[in-house]
C-alpha cells in the first residue's frame, strides 16, 4: 500500500499539503486532530479526495479533451466478454474551490492591494494590562429569515444588525478598560454560505432574507462596528472568526476582509488561521474555543491538552468556547471547562419545528492574569415582545 506522502504531488493547495504531511507524521487522521487542531473529518475527506484524484491520473484527469475549468469525477467503460475496455467515458464536472481554496485566492489578491482602510479609533486615554475582555458572539445567523407567526418572533438582515450592534454597545460599555480583548464570533456568523442557501454538508434548505451581495455587506458592516466598538474601551483588539458548519468557507473570507480592513491600525489582530480549533493564552488562562459540530463536548480538554501541552501545563484556569447549540451548558471536566454559548438569533423554522428552546442572550467575559484567573459575566438579553 502507498505511503500517504505519496500523495503530495495530488495536493493543490497549501491546507491539502499540511492534512497529508499532518497524517503521515502522527500514522492516521484519528492521531493528527488532536495534534494539529484540525478536525479528524476534514483531514480523512482531503485523505480521501487525494486518493481518488491520484487513482484518476491516467484515466483522463489530465485528459487533453477535459476543458478547462472541469475536473474529472469519474470513469464508465464498456467491457467486451474477455474483459477488455471497448469503449471508455469520462466524466466531468465543474471545477468546485474548496474553502482553503478561496482563501488562498484572497490572500494573494489582497497581497498588494492599496485600496480604502478604516479610519482609525482614538484609543482609550487609560486601559488595565492585567485584565482581558472576551466578548463571544454565540452563532448570529446574519441572513437568517423567521417569520413571527411560525418561529415566536421575527428576524432579519435589519433585525440582525439592530441587535448584534445594540448588544455589543452595552456590552463594551459594561466592560472594564482592559488593555486587550477579544471579538469571540464561535461560527455560523452567516446563515447561508453561498447563493444555494443550504448547509454545505446536509444540503438543507434554508430561510434566507435577500440576495448574497446583501447579506455579505451587512455582515461586514456588522463586524466592523463591533470591532470599532471594542476599540473605544480597548488597546488592542483581537478578532476570531470560528468556521462553521453553516459556513465553512464565508467565515475564512470574513477574516481576510477584516484583515484589510485594518491593515494599517496596529490596534486590530484578526487570526486568518483555517483551523477549526484555536487557542490564546493570557497569564495563568488558556483560552480554546471552536464550533461545536465536529467533536463531542467531553473529548475537548483532552483535545486542548494534545494540542498545546506546554501552554496547557503552563496555566491554571482552561476553557473552551462553543457554539452550535445554541443554548447555555457549562461543565467542569478534567482539567478544564467546556461552555456553550446562547445566541441573539431567532429560531428558524426547522428549529421551531422541533421545538427547541433557549433564552437569547450574549455576555463579556473578564479574566485576570494572574491567580484569579475568571473574574465576571455581564449578560445582555434580547427584549421580548
Amino acid at each position: 500500500m502507498s505511503s500517504t506522502l505519496d500523495l503530495l504531488p495530488y495536493a493543490t493547495t497549501e491546507a491539502q499539503r499540511a492534512h497529508v504531511q499532518a497524517v503521515a507524521e502522527h500514522g492516521s487522521a484519528a492521531a493528527a486532530a488532536p495534534a494539529t487542531g484540525i478536525s479528524r473529518g476534514t483531514l480523512t475527506k482531503t485523505i480521501s479526495v487525494l486518493r481518488k484524484r491520484a487513482a484518476l491520473v491516467g484515466h483522463g484527469e489530465h485528459n487533453p479533451h477535459v476543458p478547462d475549468g472541469f475536473r474529472v469525477k469519474g470513469v464508465s467503460r464498456l467491457i467486451d466478454s474477455d474483459g477488455a475496455t471497448k469503449q471508455e467515458w469520462i466524466k466531468t464536472e465543474r471545477d468546485k474551490p474548496s474553502p482553503e481554496d478561496v482563501a488562498e485566492a484572497m490572500d494573494r489578491a489582497f497581497a498588494d492591494w492599496d485600496g480604502p482602510l478604516a479610519h482609525p479609533v482614538p484609543a482609550p486615554a487609560v486601559t488595565e494590562d492585567d485584565k482581558l475582555t472576551v466578548y463571544p458572539m454565540g452563532d448570529p445567523h446574519v441572513g437568517c429569515l423567521a417569520w413571527a407567526p411560525e418561529t415566536g418572533a421575527d428576524y432579519d438582515l435589519e433585525i440582525a444588525e439592530h441587535l448584534l450592534t445594540d448588544t455589543a454597545r452595552q456590552l463594551v460599555d459594561f466592560a472594564p478598560p482592559s488593555t486587550r480583548a477579544l471579538v469571540l464570533n464561535l461560527g455560523d456568523f452567516f446563515h447561508a454560505d453561498d447563493p444555494s442557501n443550504r448547509t454545505p454538508t446536509g444540503g438543507n434548505q434554508l430561510d434566507v432574507d435577500g440576495r448574497q451581495a446583501k447579506i455579505i455587506d451587512a455582515g461586514l458592516r456588522i463586524m466592523g462596528t463591533v470591532i470599532e466598538l471594542a476599540l473605544t474601551k480597548h488597546e488592542v483588539v483581537t478578532l476570531v472568526n470560528v468556521r462553521g458548519n453553516h459556513d465553512p468557507s464565508s467565515s475564512l473570507w470574513l477574516s481576510r476582509a477584516m484583515r484589510e480592513r485594518y491593515r494599517n491600525d496596529p490596534r486590530v489582530e484578526v487570526d486568518t488561521s483555517p483551523a477549526w480549533m484555536g487557542h490564546m493564552v493570557f497569564g495563568e488562562n488558556l483560552l480554546a474555543w471552536t464550533h461545536g459540530h465536529g467533536a463531542k463536548l467531553p473529548t475537548l480538554p483532552g483535545k486542548m491538552a494534545a494540542a498545546w501541552p506546554k501552554q496547557w501545563g503552563d496555566t491554571t484556569y482552561r476553557k473552551c468556547h462553543v457554539g452550535h447549540f445554541h443554548h447555555k451548558d457549562t461543565k467542569e471536566h478534567d482539567g478544564a471547562t467546556v461552555e456553550t454559548y446562547n445566541t441573539l438569533a431567532a429560531r428558524d423554522a426547522w428549529h421551531a419545528m422541533k421545538g427547541y428552546q433557549a433564552d437569547r442572550y450574549a455576555v463579556c467575559e473578564v479574566y485576570h492574569r494572574g491567580k484569579r484567573g475568571p473574574q465576571r459575566i455581564h449578560r445582555v438579553n434580547v427584549e421580548t415582545p
